[in-house]
């Protein structure tokens, strides 16, 4: 099997808009995440992800052929790292075995501390990734004239389900804000993976923090009237509930309920426009999260958060608290970081790489 079949290379790969832009270098080689992804496989959902012996040959063969001339390798992942697959992280090995350079993009807000912890003898030298800077993407909104006033209280949009959303899901159940009309709270109850294995995977978790699923399960709901297999009009839509919101929880999938800051899954948390939109629009935000490494990473950057806890944020959807000279303060000051890192989020991805590789 031909090496571009395997891994994708840096011409075929480079008509992704996101990489034809930043990289004009000969020397750096760019592999599809998905394409060492796919190579995994498991039996059930309730398995974990492996590859093959024969699979980890071709990719080991591959790879030598690959580093026989490129000493530069971009791993390009277009969501979150798939380092809980077998196949990547032996690829990720392997890098290093070969003493390449490995430089890794992916949605995932701070991978680089787990590169630190995974690979001490050779990060950051060896191997680095993005940093959230570049996740921070140049939205500019919609159109001003479609902005609507603050008539909302609390925006909450979920479509897919996790276990994350489906425990604010019982807050606002156990808050009495599931039906309330100041609120704008969906829940398609879109089970990504089969139901029964989502229920073990998570029942712990769930009697634990008084989840019920039978109740999840007869929920359904769909006010935002989004059409959410048309990105265009969704992302549009959603950004005018943002508009007119004043409180959001910001509750970016995480994929594990690791404790334990030796595992992947303990960072495996994203940045995206669940972030990014409710800053663009003046929410109010509380970040809810497994392990602290999204409000890490936030305020990192810069961004002020405003609460410490969930019950701060539940006492303190008030229009008093939204309009007060603070939190004012806190709106403008998050919203004119936003608006400063967005546009250069290329430039900062583009020194990143430049930075790594020279």
């Amino acid at each position: 099997m031909d090496i571009n079949e395997i891994f994708g290379n840096s011409k075929q790969f480079s008509n992704n808009t996101q990489i034809k832009e930043l990289l004009n270098e000969d020397e750096i080689y760019i592999i599809d995440g998905r394409m060492i992804k796919d190579m995994s496989y498991r039996i059930d959902d309730e398995t974990p992800y492996k590859v093959s012996i024969n699979n980890k040959t071709i990719i080991r063969d591959n790879l030598k052929k690959i580093t026989d001339t490129y000493k530069k390798i971009m791993y390009f992942e277009s969501e979150e790292l798939a380092y809980d697959y077998e196949s990547v992280s032996y690829f990720f090995d392997l890098c290093m075995e070969y003493r390449v350079k490995l430089f890794v993009y992916s949605f995932n807000c701070n991978i680089n501390e787990f590169l630190k912890v995974k690979y001490p003898n050779h990060y950051p030298t060896k191997i680095l990734a993005n940093t959230a800077a570049t996740l921070i993407q140049n939205y500019n909104g919609v159109d001003p004239n479609l902005i609507r006033t603050k008539n909302k209280k609390l925006l909450f949009l979920n479509y897919n389900r996790k276990i994350n959303r489906d425990l604010i899901i019982t807050y606002f159940k156990n808050w009495n804000e599931l039906y309330n009309s100041e609120n704008i709270i969906s829940y398609h109850n879109n089970y990504t993976f089969n139901s029964d294995v989502y229920k073990t995977m998570y029942r712990d978790y769930a009697e634990k923090n008084g989840i019920d699923f039978n109740f999840l399960d007869s929920l359904v709901l769909q006010p935002e009237e989004v059409d959410v297999h048309n990105q265009g009009d969704a992302q549009t839509k959603a950004q005018l509930l943002h508009s007119e919101s004043k409180f959001n929880i910001i509750c970016e999938p995480f994929f594990g309920l690791s404790d334990n800051p030796n595992e992947y899954e303990y960072y495996n948390h994203t940045l995206s426009r669940k972030v990014v939109y409710p800053i663009l629009y003046n929410n109010v935000i509380f970040v809810h999260e497994h392990s602290p490494i999204l409000s890490k990473t936030l305020k990192n950057l810069g961004f002020e958060l405003f609460f410490d806890n969930i019950e701060d944020f539940k006492n303190n959807m008030t229009d008093e608290f939204y309009y007060s000279d603070e939190t004012q303060r806190k709106l403008i000051h998050n919203n004119t970081l936003l608006k400063k890192l967005g546009p250069s989020y290329k430039k900062t991805l583009t020194d990143e790489i430049n930075n790594f590789f020279n």
